[in-house]
């Protein structure tokens, strides 16, 4: 029960993002698993031109390489390490493509071990062996060479069961240095197939998760197409204010090609424009005029409102009727229609026409 409990409390602090990552990685491996081994170790890694089988007494085989067939080497043409293998590598490097070659190594030429790993440090797993290995081998870091996949995973303990295979490089010393005479790369050492029970590692594999080993270990197609991809991102911004300022060039230059009318014509042009707006009603000074002349002698002026053509008046001293009255005579001014507030006249004002005489009323 406890344990359970403790389960529990552990999936709990779980976060989101791991357990996403987890069940990408559960799917990963389900795939991966799916794969056989032999066709895993024969697909992976760099092509080679040549391929070169190790047999089990120190004998090499080589051969080009047949990737569509899947054929090794006859072990029957195998030669010792020596001025015939080298003679051997060097004519075979004048029929192939590429002067790479693959090396296999018998599968009892390697220390193959078994360990567990907690599933989180599969990301760090190949330090983490690497490390284990350097401490159990009597041999400098360099001259060991080594790989591993997960073989199973346990998942009511989170945990992975890792094969790592380890390889003291003096073991294949002498064939390393016959090929480096033949003038070839070894770009790859797997192990167990001349034994028929390849091991999906590779021996020259390097655990860099860093952008150029990522870039690095594409096809040339596959960096010349990303390559130009990248150029058409970058220069898509540079492409688009060029075009931008092509276009305002275009338009500065149509601007300046375009007829400007003189200041002259500017002027009276706004001049115009502010007599049409003012020639359809009279001026105040005008309006005021009218009133004085118009009003009886002992009316009072106590208020003016001009809004629109709506002329509204405040009147003390003289009746309202004796006003409007008056006011029949005025010549700018005619009674509205509509009541207005007590104490008060409206009127109309009267269009004048082009000679500054009255004109109809609106």
């Amino acid at each position: 029960m406890v344990a359970q409990e403790s389960k529990h409390e552990a999936l709990a602090e779980t976060s989101l993002a791991e357990r996403a990552r987890e069940a990408l990685g559960w799917w990963r491996d389900e795939l991966a698993a799916m794969v056989p081994n032999a066709l895993r170790a024969r697909k992976a890694g760099r092509r080679a031109a040549i391929d070169c089988v190790l047999l089990p007494d120190g004998r090499a085989a080589v051969a080009l390489a047949e990737p569509r067939k899947g054929a090794l080497p006859d072990p029957a043409e195998a030669l010792a390490s020596g001025p015939a293998l080298v003679a051997r590598l060097r004519a075979l490097a004048e029929l192939a493509p590429e002067r790479t070659l693959r090396l296999s190594v018998p599968r009892d030429l390697c220390f193959v071990r078994r360990t567990r790993l907690p599933a989180r440090a599969l990301g760090h797993a190949g330090a983490i062996l690497r490390h284990e290995a350097e401490g159990l081998m009597p041999f400098a870091p360099a001259e060991i060479l080594g790989d591993w996949y997960v073989e199973t995973e346990d998942t009511d303990a989170r945990e992975l069961n890792i094969v790592h295979v380890v390889l003291a490089r003096p073991r294949i010393r002498a064939l390393e240095e016959a090929i480096a005479e033949a003038g070839l790369t070894l770009v790859r050492i797997g192990v167990g197939h001349g034994e028929s029970r390849p091991v999906p590692v590779d021996l020259l594999s390097v655990d860099d998760p860093s952008l150029l080993a990522g870039v690095a270990a594409l096809s040339p197609f596959a960096k010349v197409a990303g390559g130009t991809a990248l150029l058409i991102l970058l220069a898509t911004p540079f492409l688009a204010i060029g075009q931008q300022e092509a276009e305002l060039d275009a338009l500065r230059a149509a601007r300046a090609a375009s007829p400007k009318p003189a200041v002259a014509a500017l002027s009276a042009g706004a001049v115009a424009d502010f007599l049409d707006a003012r020639a359809s009603r009279p001026p105040v000074a005008l309006i005021l005029d009218d009133l004085a002349r118009t009003l009886p002698r002992d009316a009072v002026l106590t208020d003016l409102k001009l809004e629109g053509d709506r002329l509204t008046i405040g009147l003390q001293g003289a009746g309202a009727e004796r006003a409007r009255a008056a006011m029949r005579d005025s010549a700018l001014l005619a009674p509205a229609p509509g009541d207005a507030a007590p104490g008060q006249l409206a009127f109309t004002l009267r269009a004048l026409d082009a000679s500054g005489g009255e004109g109809s009323q609106p």
